[in-house]
């Protein structure tokens, strides 16, 4: 006779949801899928959510808003890690400067809770480009400041910066293009 755990049992059991979540939602269309991910979102069942989410994402031709999601998600989850690519990818099909600047306001999130202040510093900052009136971006921007002064990042974490400060003077170039086009 197999015993199994509490534990055991609430893994298997978060294995089964997720499992049937996937290929139920995998069947339907994208935003289907989009909608089952809010759906748990909701009820708070994070993992289901990220599941139909990355769905989403991979059916739809309009990736932003799963994308974006996909992230709150995995905040949730506390996978900051993964949740800072999703907002990364977010910010490269946003189309829009709102949902720009949602997604440069919770990448800064991300990195805050990551203790990569520098790079949160940054974030903030380019969230505040796309929407200078918001008041909780601009309190997130200067903590982040003050905590990136006070506490000066190593050099293990220069590359990572490098790397999303030439995305992010990538975007803003595109955006300057865009306008430059409109005009």
């Amino acid at each position: 006779m197999l015993i199994v755990s509490r534990k055991m049992k609430h893994i298997y059991l978060t294995f089964g949801l997720v499992l049937f979540t996937s290929l139920s939602v995998w069947a339907q269309s994208a935003g289907r899928a989009l909608t089952v991910g809010n759906e748990t979102y909701e009820h708070k069942q994070f993992t289901q959510a990220e599941a139909a989410y990355r769905i989403a994402s991979s059916k739809s031709d309009k990736k932003e808003t799963p994308t974006y999601n996909l992230g709150n998600s995995l905040i949730r989850q506390k996978q900051n890690k993964e949740a800072i690519s999703a907002y990364n990818k977010a910010i490269k099909e946003a189309t829009t400067k709102t949902a720009k600047h949602q997604a440069y306001h919770n990448l800064g999130n991300a990195y805050m809770a990551e203790k990569n202040y520098k790079a949160a510093e940054q974030a903030y900052k380019n969230a505040l480009r796309n929407n200078p009136k918001d008041d909780e971006t601009r309190y997130n921007y200067a903590v982040a400041k003050k905590l990136n002064e006070e506490n000066p990042q190593d050099d293990q974490n220069k590359d990572n910066q490098d790397q999303d400060n030439q995305d992010n003077q990538q975007n803003q170039d595109k955006n300057q293009d865009q306008n430059k086009d409109q005009n």
